[in-house]
């Protein structure tokens, strides 16, 4: 007996079968009927086989759901309508009704990906990933081997940011220069309340403004961390997480704004510059504000983050060895990007070029580029520019690189000596760092299924743990000139 997949999906690919109104009742009739018989049976089935049962069976119904929507779209009804069916169907918002047709047209261009839903090779979020990639790349996504794999062997959290680097990958300097000012001319803050009865403030904009943003939370969260206790606490003991952490920090900085606000007049200046120390707290007719106003053209300049020493942001040229060697033409063609934000088009990259401190990189396939064995103890600025580059973020939750560490896989103080190369150090953050020396647990790469896997430290792969340090006031700190510069932070590792 054929199985009804494979049925429908020769019927997607152009083979049709004639069936009338009276067949079609019948089979909802007969499908009605036995959905009932199997919710009847897995009510009664122990917990942990009938929740394995409804998960196939729900990626069954998804896999047949974006086949019907692929057969209907190759009848000629246009995505809108077939949004309008979806939404019809009751409870279903605009969103969802967006996202399932858009898996359906990247199982109609490959239905491969509707086997291995169904067959559980992978998950339906998975697939909306690869579909949301393939919308933006013409196809590409859905037909890409490489990525299907990858993609079907990860956490969806983290599959995310390979997605969009896909999607990165495959775009022309036009296209990405079109989807920046698109998104500098879409940009929004509006508030709402979520699910959980949370208030939510959110803004939406252009990677750039919104990574120069988060950057700047994340400073002024790490300064709380420190001054919490930093990793002389546990990160269970922590009196905020770091969520709460970006959230106080973002709080900060709104009402210190609003606050100045107050007490400073606007002057006739791009929105984005910064009030001059010399303003004064007089007046302005609304006449005059008006005309201000509508003088402030919506530019797609960007703003310009503040360069106090230590801050400034980093922007990466990298070049494999063979283009260097084989077609020293490509130097000129090279791709900017911006650490933290990804590739930027070339305004947002010419603006940084004058404002950015500049990391040159020839990587090899692997992107290595520096060992120091047991002579350096914690990752240099040029290792944690290759981890950035290569790891994008914490490998385990994919939190931003800002947030991250340069973690030792064999530690640093373990029996076996580990060393501080960069084939040793992967990026962590804060969290999940605590949460690998606190549980002993010893990260793998496994080359067959091309992910990081965990399992308990051997005796001689575990962190030498010693009494909890105590922080002391410095010696002398009054009679401390004025000029003494506070020690640098070091890109910690263990």
């Amino acid at each position: 007996m054929s199985h009804p997949i494979s049925n429908l999906v020769s019927m997607t690919s152009g083979h049709r079968t004639n069936t009338n109104s009276g067949h079609a009742s019948d089979w909802l009739s007969a499908s009605q009927s036995a959905m009932n018989v199997v919710t009847a049976g897995l009510t009664e089935a122990p917990f942990g086989p009938a929740i394995e049962a409804i998960d196939q069976y729900r990626r069954q119904l998804d896999a047949t759901e974006a086949l019907l929507i692929a057969r209907r779209s190759q009848a000629g009804h246009s995505d809108r309508s077939t949004e309008g069916v979806i939404k019809q169907s009751g409870g279903i918002s605009k969103g969802e009704a967006k996202r399932r047709t858009s898996r359906a047209a990247a199982i109609e261009k490959n239905p491969k990906l509707a086997k291995k839903l169904v067959d559980g090779d992978i998950s339906t979020e998975q697939v909306d990933l690869i579909a949301d990639a393939s919308s933006k790349t013409d196809g590409l996504a859905a037909h890409d081997d490489e990525l299907i794999d990858e993609l079907s062997a990860i956490n969806p959290d983290l599959g995310r940011a390979v997605a969009q680097k896909f999607v990165d990958d495959h775009m022309t300097p036009e296209e990405r220069l079109s989807r920046y000012e698109r998104q500098r001319k879409r940009r929004k803050a509006y508030k709402r309340r979520s699910f959980n009865g949370m208030s939510q403030l959110i803004l939406e904009a252009d990677d750039e403004s919104i990574d120069s943003m988060f950057r700047s939370l994340v400073k002024r969260g790490d300064s709380m961390y420190r001054a919490d206790g930093g990793r002389d606490v546990p990160g269970s003991k922590h009196p905020r997480t770091n969520e709460q952490r970006l959230f106080d920090a973002a709080k900060e900085k709104l009402l210190s704004e609003l606050e100045v606000d107050v007490t400073i007049k606007h002057q006739d200046t791009h929105p984005d510059d910064e009030p001059t120390s010399n303003s004064t707290t007089t007046s302005q007719r609304p006449s005059q504000t008006a005309a201000s106003s509508s003088a402030r053209s919506p530019s797609h300049k960007v703003s310009q983050p503040r360069s106090r020493p230590g801050e400034r942001p980093t922007m990466v040229f990298t070049c494999n060895l063979t283009d260097i060697t084989n077609d020293p033409e490509l130097l000129a063609q090279w791709e900017a990007e911006l650490i933290g934000t990804g590739i930027v088009p070339t305004p947002v990259a010419s603006y940084y070029r004058c404002i950015s401190e500049f990391a040159g990189q020839i990587v090899n396939g692997k992107g290595e580029v520096l060992w120091h064995g047991r002579s350096v103890r914690h990752a240099t600025p040029g290792q944690w520019v290759a981890l950035v580059v290569r790891d994008r973020g914490c490998i385990k939750c994919g939190a931003d690189a800002h947030r991250c560490e340069a973690h030792h896989l064999l530690p640093f103080s373990a029996p076996a000596k580990g060393e501080t190369n960069i084939d040793n150090m992967v990026l962590m953050c804060v969290d999940c760092h605590h949460w690998v020396h606190e549980t002993d647990t010893t990260i793998v790469w496994d080359p067959g299924t091309g992910t990081w896997q965990y399992r308990n430290a051997r005796w001689e792969e575990r962190a030498a743990k010693g009494p909890p340090r105590r922080r002391r006031p410095a010696k002398n700190a009054e009679q401390r000139p004025p000029s003494a510069k506070p020690q640098q932070r070091q890109f910690s590792g263990t």
